[in-house]
């Protein structure tokens, strides 16, 4: 059957997809699911018969189903199916036979005969030739994972027997290896440039009843953080491609998709069946865009898991970002009592884990103000900097030392212990991007103006990673805070202008150019921009801090200083606007 919709043209019987004469490549299953969908149009069809039906014999998790749908929507449009919460999946465009004419009376026969001869030849030649170049350009290319060595351990036979991806020892290996973990695209982007190669690498941990393996697959726009548990080191080969193949039907290497529509298939898949990783992947995700409540909920779900080894580092990295959603509320006790409830016995080989359990209570009793808590804390990680951890785990250790004795008015101790940091990137050969974390307390503790500008000015050509990037962007607008201080606008624009900064409200900054140059109407509407710009895209924290410059910035007599002032109001802006009463304007 040949039938058409949306200016698209398909052919139930052999599969072939055009749109406004141009053909589409799909793959068996699309079209197999594509035909069933046409088929059937108007019935919801769940997913046990999509299954059967698409599938048939071979046993498949219900996620490939959700991924072929999405391949799908991402070719025909995403209207096209129809998602039904429980119930399964809908064709919800019009479609109708196409028609085919046919020839002219007039013709003779032989005519005719001879045209269509001479037509179906160059037509063959045609499809050959249309054939080879979708097989070249259009079929998937298999994904490259690339391998780096796990702390030292080279016996773990790793195998792929799927055709989309493989698994490969990485034939060089990169310089500054060793901070993978911290510093994944920083070391992919050292050895790749295109989407077809990912690069895994990580650390195993061994405990009592097993091993858990701790890694980052990282490509290029995308990056996957996550653990493996296994009983017997032999078998972590096996778990670690089964983790690849789920993280593969999981959409993790579609290279034609946007993060948003990856984020949504995500939400998606959750809903059906609740994955800890995917949970805490998309708990974080939210929280960052200020969707507290929305992260609550996943990271909730994944709390309510049984306390198994296996469990145990999703579980804490959830309590973690718990008690940290409960600290920036001001809600201590509640954090308090969240990091508590964690049963951190197992914890003692899985340092990284450790650290940041300690790294969060030992700022949460600042905020509490108990030093001797925070002292505490202090000695728990100088005693846990003498055991078997690595060079850039010391490193962490001396910074978080540094910062909490200042803190607690410590300056001989914070300069020891910053020193000491310094040293080790030199004496231990780590990454030159892990001086960020060492200027950035230079500035913290200088009181000289020049200095600060200098080191600022270092840091921002530091080269970015996943755990120095807030220090630079940080960073960033702090340099472009000095030089408006100094009264330095042509620096602050020029600075503006080469804008490397990822998580910079750009506009805010360029709204506060303005003002100091006297263009107050320019930066009002360039702050407007921003607001809705921020709500279309569904991101509070953003809607929230071009609010807050919107209402200092309009005049009282304004009428639409009221609309941005109820705005913050029901976001829980509350303390912030009582103190817009007693600060100057």
């Amino acid at each position: 059957m040949l039938v058409e919709f949306n200016k698209f043209r398909f052919d139930t019987k052999n599969g072939l997809l055009t749109h406004e004469g141009k053909p589409i490549y799909l793959k068996p299953k699309q079209q197999a699911l594509l035909s069933f969908f046409i088929e059937n149009a108007g019935t919801t069809l769940s997913k046990e018969q999509i299954l059967e039906t698409v599938w048939q014999e071979r046993v498949v998790s219900e996620q490939v189903v959700f991924q072929t749908i999405s391949q799908l929507r991402a070719i025909i449009g995403e209207r096209a199916i129809q998602t039904y919460s429980k119930r399964g999946y809908k064709w919800n465009v019009p479609i109708q036979e196409a028609t085919i004419q046919a020839p002219p009376n007039s013709v003779s026969v032989a005519q005719e005969m001879q045209r269509k001869r001479s037509a179906l030849i160059v037509l063959s030649l045609i499809i050959l030739a249309l054939g080879f170049w979708l097989k070249t350009t259009l079929s998937p290319r298999p994904t490259t994972i690339h391998i780096l060595p796990f702390n030292g351990i080279e016996n773990i036979n790793l195998t792929s027997s799927m055709s989309l991806f493989e698994l490969a020892p990485l034939a060089q290996l990169p310089p500054f290896a060793g901070d993978y973990l911290t510093m994944p695209k920083l070391i992919w982007q050292s050895q790749f440039e295109d989407d077809a190669h990912w690069l895994l690498g990580g650390r195993v941990y061994t405990l009592t009843d097993g091993v858990i393996f701790e890694f980052r697959l990282q490509g290029k726009t995308k990056h996957w953080h996550d653990y493996i548990f296994s009983n017997d080191l032999k078998q972590l080969g096996q778990l670690i491609e089964h983790k690849v193949n789920k993280l593969h039907q999981l959409g993790l290497f579609d290279t034609d998709q946007t993060l948003t529509h990856w984020i949504d298939l995500l939400r998606e898949r959750s809903a059906y069946t609740s994955q800890p990783s995917v949970d805490l992947f998309l708990a974080k995700h939210f929280n960052a865009l200020g969707h507290t409540d929305t992260a609550l909920a996943y990271l909730t779900s994944i709390l309510r898991l049984p306390n198994t080894t296996e469990n145990m580092p999703i579980k804490l990295q959830a309590n973690l970002q718990k008690a940290l959603i409960h600290k920036h509320s001001g809600q201590y006790e509640a954090a308090l009592e969240t990091l508590n409830t964690f049963d951190t016995h197992k914890l003692s080989q899985i340092w990284p884990l450790k650290f940041e359990l300690i790294k969060a209570r030992a700022f949460l009793a600042y905020a509490m103000r108990n030093p001797e808590q925070v002292s505490a804390q202090l000695q728990y990680g100088a005693e846990l900097a003498k055991h078997n951890i690595d060079a850039i785990g010391r490193f962490q250790l001396h910074i978080l030392d540094s910062i909490l004795s200042a803190k607690l008015g410590l300056n001989e101790r914070k300069y020891i212990q910053l020193n000491e940091a310094q040293q080790l990137i030199a004496e231990q050969q780590l990454h030159p991007a892990n001086l960020a974390f060492v200027y950035l307390h230079y500035v913290l503790f200088s009181k000289d103006d020049d200095s600060i500008i200098k080191y600022l000015e270092k840091i921002i050509k530091l080269p970015r990673t996943q755990h120095n990037f807030w220090v630079i962007d940080d960073s960033f607008e702090r340099l472009f805070n000095q030089y408006l201080k100094a009264d330095n606008l042509t620096a602050a624009s020029a600075l503006l202008a080469h804008n490397n900064a990822e998580t910079v409200n750009h506009s805010l900054l360029q709204a506060k150019l303005l003002l100091a140059q006297n263009q107050t109407q320019q930066a009002i509407a360039l702050l407007e921009q921003s607001y809705q710009q921020s709500q279309r895209e569904l991101d509070k924290n953003g809607s929230i801090n071009a609010a807050r410059a919107l209402y200092r910035y309009l005049g009282t007599q304004d009428n639409k200083r009221q609309l941005y002032h109820d705005f913050l109001l029901r976001n829980g802006e509350q303390k912030w606007l009582e103190r817009q009463l007693n600060e100057p304007m």
